[in-house]
């Protein structure tokens, strides 16, 4: 049983490439990072760490340098239309959400209330300002803090955290 978990996994990292999606890559990688980190021993994880921080660096000189350009389109995914540096727009809808909460800053700390911020009015207005139709935020935090407020992101990180330390505690066990 155990030596079919690795042709599964590269089936999925695989079905994750077909998808183009760097965002779902990259919390890919950061998740399994954050594993190795928690489930490792201590000094696997400081060497494996201090070796991918000296592969970082020398991979951002070769970008800064220019002397890879292939390998930037690679990272693209073969979608060279979209700007990775605002997140395939991602970042203009967050800035049109957040000054539409700004009209009301009283809602800063409680929220819109539960699927009200999203509606049809907020939604002509960024998809008008980003130019392209958008129905939600695409980022779940901001979306708990549209609706629910601070108070809601709190509670929600809260939670989160909560049982990723119990995770990594029973992983530890």
């Amino acid at each position: 049983r155990a030596a079919a978990t690795g042709p599964r996994r590269l089936v999925g990292l695989a079905l994750l490439m077909a998808t183009k999606s760097r965002t779902a890559l990259a919390g890919t990688l950061f998740a399994i990072t954050g594993y190795c980190a928690i489930a490792w021993p201590l000094r696997r994880t400081l060497l494996v760490g201090l070796g991918l921080f000296w592969v970082n660096v020398a991979a951002y000189a070769i970008f800064t340098t220019g002397l890879l350009p292939p390998l930037w389109s690679a990272l693209l995914m073969g979608r060279q239309n979209a700007d990775p540096t605002t997140l395939t727009g991602r970042t203009d809808i967050w800035a049109a959400a957040f000054d539409l909460q700004q009209q009301d800053p009283t809602r800063v700390l409680t929220g819109f209330g539960y699927d009200s911020f999203w509606n049809a009015s907020t939604t002509a207005y960024v998809s008008n300002r980003v130019q392209f139709r958008i129905s939600e935020g695409h980022n779940a935090y901001f979306d708990v803090m549209f609706e629910l407020g601070l108070v809601g992101v709190g509670c929600y990180l809260v939670l989160l955290l909560g049982a990723i330390a119990r995770w990594a505690i029973a992983s530890r066990k």
